[in-house]
């Protein structure tokens, strides 16, 4: 290396300004030193077949970023040409030689930040190099800039070299940003695309003009094809394999695992059932689907984006558990009972004792937990015996008359306020009550087990007597407790 070479690489490893370092270039041609010879730190990639970059990357912090001298200079004179791109030097500036190359997946040489670019204000970063000597100590990962020669993916780092006022210099050529979504820059068939991240200083760096929101006005790239070309539009497979299909149903609350692909794809954007930022490729699992939900994914690549790929999960109509064991189907309903059963002459049908559960998608209104409910009849009062009497015990036919009824009961027990004791009264095939209810309260207060009444009769007939006692459920009647009026006879003359 010239002692030209080796001054001018300390000075742009200083930060020296582009003006600067045209001043020199003049003030050493003056010296009878070859400026043509002058170039940019040498390229530390090593292998023999490189593959040169050219064109321009963009910076919305510090503007155009050259990767290759033959920009500005196509004819290699170091000399910058006329009619040369917006943020070239003015025509007959001496341009050193330097450029980025790709040697077997190895990125090295020098870009240079343009500080000629309006849009670049004062920030003159300078040269930023790719060599792999000049990034050891790289923030995380592989320091060294590479090409996937597979999947064109670009990783590791480059750095600004004039980097001062507590920025590092670094740029990380791919990596997950701070909201999670992932960046990087892709070689596709020489053309890079994408985005690398500079910090505050730089910003992003974008590498086509193809990117989203690339900015930086007219079209742009980084290739080594000499063309942008045309970059591929990203593609999408999204899927739900193996159990879910948008044809098939799950049942409700259950979990879906979605799958999803991608070429040509720098990000993906998830919508409609899920949403955010997703990676390029991968799987989510989503839990508790409780209704259909369709599941969209767009992705976003240097040719552009792709059109929205669903896949729909649908939630089966669900059956019901019963409180009492088994099922039923959606749509159908069961009645339901709060308590098991009730004492008559309460029933099972008021709605605080009946409801209906209605099964709806796997729910099953209603809270009643009893399947049936049964109505007890309580048994009859306990009375051992009794005795009933009536004056007179012969009336004549068709008249009405008043008699009287004597009677007692004997061995009361189990009597409840529900129950009653009634006289009744038999002619022929006809039975009727006659006279007042007489009714009790409980085993100790007795019906009361002795009384008389009187009551209007109008007989026919003979007419059998007895005491009858109980509620409207059941009843007994109480032995010995019985009695016969009979018709006076009607005799005709002699």
């Amino acid at each position: 290396m010239s002692t030209s070479q080796t001054f001018i690489r300390r000075l742009f490893r200083k930060g020296i300004s582009w003006r600067v370092f045209v001043v020199l270039a003049v003030l050493l041609v003056a010296g009878s030193v070859a400026f043509q010879s002058a170039r940019a730190p040498e390229a530390q990639a090593a292998g023999s077949s490189p593959i040169a970059f050219k064109g321009y990357a963009w910076s919305s912090n510090i503007g155009w970023i050259s990767f290759s001298s033959l920009n500005c200079d196509a004819d290699g004179d170091n000399k910058a040409d006329s009619g040369a791109p917006a943020g070239c030097p003015t025509p007959g500036t001496a341009i050193p030689t330097y450029g980025v190359t790709d040697t077997g997946g190895t990125l090295s040489g020098y870009a240079w930040a343009n500080p000629q670019d309006q849009a670049a204000g004062s920030n003159n970063i300078g040269w930023i190099s790719f060599n792999s000597s000049d990034l050891t100590g790289c923030p995380s990962g592989v320091c060294v800039a590479k090409v996937d020669t597979t999947t064109g993916a670009v990783t590791g780092w480059a750095r600004a070299l004039s980097a001062s006022g507590g920025w590092d210099g670094w740029i990380s050529l791919s990596g997950v940003a701070t909201d999670g979504s992932t960046y990087g820059v892709t070689d596709n068939g020489g053309v890079l695309s994408g985005w690398a991240w500079g910090g505050d200083v730089v910003g992003w760096i974008s590498f086509n003009s193809s990117n989203p929101n690339a900015g930086g006005g007219p079209p742009y790239c980084v290739s080594s094809t000499g063309s942008c070309g045309v970059l591929p539009t990203a593609t999408l497979s999204l899927s739900s394999p193996p159990s879910v299909t948008s044809s098939k149903n799950i049942p409700s609350g259950s979990s879906a695992t979605l799958y999803w692909s991608s070429t040509n794809a720098t990000a993906c954007t998830a919508t409609g059932g899920w949403s955010g930022p997703e990676l390029t490729a991968g799987s989510q699992t989503i839990t508790n689907i409780t209704s259909d939900q369709t599941f969209t994914l767009t992705c976003t690549g240097p040719g552009g984006t792709s059109a929205p790929t669903s896949v729909t999960v649908n939630v089966s109509a669900t059956s019901c558990l019963l409180p009492w064991g088994g099922t039923i189907s959606n749509g159908s309903f069961v009645t339901a009972y709060s308590v098991p059963s009730v004492t008559a002459p309460a029933t099972c049908s008021p709605p605080s004792i009946k409801q209906t559960r209605t099964c709806t998608n796997g729910v099953l209104s209603g809270t009643y937990q009893n399947q049936s409910c049964t109505v007890i009849i309580p048994p009859p009062p306990t009375i051992t015996s009794g005795t009933l009497t009536a004056i007179p015990i012969m009336v004549p036919r068709g008249t009405a008359i008043n008699a009287t009824f004597n009677w007692s009961l004997s061995g009361v027990t189990s009597l409840t306020s529900s129950d009653a004791c009634t006289i009744q009264q038999q002619e022929g095939s006809t039975i009727s009550t006659i006279g007042t209810t007489l009714t009790g309260t409980s085993a100790s207060v007795s019906i009361p087990i002795t009384g008389s009444i009187t009551t209007p009769i109008t007989l026919n007939h003979q007419a059998l007597y007895n005491i009858e006692c109980g509620h409207g459920h059941s009843s007994v009647t109480i032995p010995g407790a019985n009695t016969l009026i009979n018709l006076i006879p009607q005799y005709s003359g002699f």
